[in-house]
């Protein structure tokens, strides 16, 4: 009986501590609220225009050059996306991205005051000088994959550069608002970073497109 009896106690026991609630002593209130303005960074005041997206034209040319490099046959149609992150849906199945020394700015009242290239709704993630994006894609060991960033740069910005690391190490410089790479993925998760290496002022993320492209 003592045998079947403390395996029991215990159990009860260990119950009893997780469902136990944690103590809050302090609720802070304030009767009259101040309205506090929102201090706008500078960065956000010279956000440049949103990059158009690639025509499945543009799309299918990229694609086939990164099948070229693999010794594999041009296909006529443009392969979907596999992945799509954006600032407002930075996490697809086991895919994300995080940012590093930077923000994300989703509200769309702020946007017509201070940002008007942007005014349609469409909200973005920015880095500081030698801030980063951290991108973790879910692959298939052996397949090759095209990624395609949409990003932009400050207005002011006359030598926009980004450096990225992981399955493809390189030093970039956009294209009409693009970063399109290939890789052959070695194992089931695929890292890249995305620094901004510009000389000045900010680089600003709108998009990112993962495709297999065999």
């Amino acid at each position: 009986m003592m045998l079947l009896l403390v395996p029991s106690m215990l159990s009860a026991q260990t119950l009893q501590r997780v469902k136990q609630p944690l103590a809050v002593d302090k609720v802070y209130f304030s009767k009259i609220p101040k309205s506090v303005p929102y201090r706008v960074p500078n960065i956000l005041k010279k956000v440049p225009p949103i990059p158009d997206e690639l025509t499945s034209q543009s799309r299918l040319v990229a694609v086939n050059k990164i099948r070229q490099y693999i010794a594999l046959k041009a296909i006529p149609s443009v392969p979907p996306a596999h992945v799509i992150l954006r600032p407002e849906a930075p996490k697809s199945g086991k895919s994300y991205y995080a940012i590093h020394e930077g923000g994300n700015f989703p509200d769309p009242c702020l946007w017509p005051v201070y940002t008007p290239s942007i005014a349609e709704g469409i909200p973005f993630s920015w880095t500081r000088q030698f801030g980063y994006l951290y991108f973790f894609f879910n692959t298939i060991p052996g397949k090759t994959y095209m990624v395609d960033f949409s990003v932009s740069y400050s207005a002011d910005n006359k030598e926009p550069l980004a450096e990225l690391s992981g399955v493809y190490i390189g030093t970039i410089t956009p294209q009409n608002g693009h970063i399109i790479i290939g890789f052959t993925a070695n194992k089931s998760e695929s890292s890249l970073y995305l620094t901004n290496r510009s000389s000045k002022g900010g680089m600003f993320f709108f998009r990112c497109e993962l495709t297999q492209v065999n």
